[in-house]
């Protein structure tokens, strides 16, 4: 059995954070199984420390592929750690969002997908989408290669019951559709080598598809509203600091965060994905528009505002039992106030935090149950 880990990748800490969950799991079901990846997913040293195999697929190299593949023989391929692609028996599909109407403007990225999936089962591999956000599919060339892919597939998990209704309007059979939510509750965290400094940590995690995604939303009006949250957490008897969940991306808008806050700010960052999440742990409270920050702060219990720009931030703050914390469009005033509100007051925080600590272990149990379907599904070879 040889597993190939698709859609995620260390392009940015959300991305690793679902290939680190998926490596943990995998290896407490067996710990010598062989995981794979594509090495464009990120650097070597980064996917050797999890020991995953790295897939060379000589077809890209044209009428020599051939050739490729009868000089590197097997024996030379397993010193190396490599595999051709049609030595992987299992995919495992952990894209985050990569099915629906917001990469409409890009489709061919998705119809690549479905080409390369209904290529694949045709080969006797078998396919499996973990829990991710999908649809909607309104876009009808998004929705046809979406189906696509969803129907190639054995086994579908849907994280919330939005993604779940829209996929069900385009598969053809919606039997092997189940609901789970973000797996990534279950990865344990690093100690961090460089702590937040001060004894309330609030954490910032800012977002530049915020600006993409969410038509009308300016740059000053979201830059301004982090800065708010900055003194008024700081009023509150809180120690803000600015987390960077995706470095390169996110660093002008913590800068211009910076610039604009009448308090100081640090920026923390870390290569390892792990790590975020051990920072999170220690805050006391956390202000957020990366989906996979918030869910290593919801997961540990820590009261998190959320921002949104999808579907999938409300379905996860009502997973969390948290809508009440969620701001789906910062020119709303009653609702900023409001949310700001309960997360600065001492007393409603620890309320907050224990609803999550239930929520939490409610939500990693299903996560749990669905690693169990899903290894039945595999063990069964």
């Amino acid at each position: 059995m040889i597993i190939e880990v698709i859609g995620t990748g260390f392009q940015n800490q959300g991305a690793a954070l679902m290939l680190m969950a998926v490596e943990q799991r995998l290896r407490e079901w067996n710990r010598d199984v062989a995981i794979a990846v594509r090495p464009g997913i990120g650097p070597y040293r980064s996917r050797a420390r999890l020991g995953l195999l790295q897939i060379l697929d000589a077809r890209k190299a044209g009428r020599s592929g051939w050739l490729i593949e009868r000089l590197l023989h097997r024996g030379y391929r397993e010193r190396f750690g490599m595999i051709l692609q049609n030595e992987v028996t299992h995919i495992l599909d952990a894209s985050g969002y990569a099915l629906g109407d917001p990469w409409q403007d890009q489709p061919e990225l998705i119809e690549v997908k479905a080409k390369a999936y209904e290529e694949r089962r045709a080969a006797g591999m078998r396919i499996a989408l973990l829990p991710q956000a999908l649809g909607p599919f309104g876009d009808e060339r998004v929705r046809a290669a979406s189906k696509r892919v969803l129907d190639s597939a054995e086994i579908v998990f849907a994280r919330d019951p939005g993604s779940l209704a829209a996929a069900k309007t385009i598969m053809a059979d919606s039997s092997k559709l189940h609901l789970a939510p973000d797996f990534t509750n279950l990865l344990t965290a690093n100690t961090p080598t460089s702590p937040p400094q001060g004894e309330r940590p609030l954490a910032l995690i800012p977002n530049d598809q915020m600006l993409k995604h969410n038509g009308g939303l300016s740059s000053d009006a979201y830059v301004s509203f982090f800065a708010r949250c900055a003194e008024q957490g700081k009023q509150a008897g809180l120690d803000p600091f600015l987390l960077l969940h995706e470095s390169v991306r996110d660093r002008s808008l913590a800068t211009q965060i910076q610039q604009v806050s009448n308090v100081p700010l640090a920026i923390h960052e870390s290569d390892d994905a792990r790590e975020l999440k051990g920072i999170l742990a220690l805050c006391e409270a956390c202000v957020g528009s990366r989906f996979h920050g918030l869910v290593s702060a919801l997961a540990q219990g820590v009261p998190s505002i959320g921002t949104s720009w999808s579907h999938k931030y409300r379905h996860l703050f009502d997973d969390y039992d948290m809508g009440q914390l969620l701001i789906e469009d910062l020119a709303d005033e009653a609702t900023v106030k409001r949310c700001l509100s309960l997360l600065f007051d001492e007393t409603s925080r620890k309320q907050l935090a224990a609803v999550l600590a239930k929520r939490s272990q409610d939500l990693k149990g299903q996560s749990h149950q669905m690693w169990d379907r899903l290894l039945a599904m595999m063990g069964a070879d």
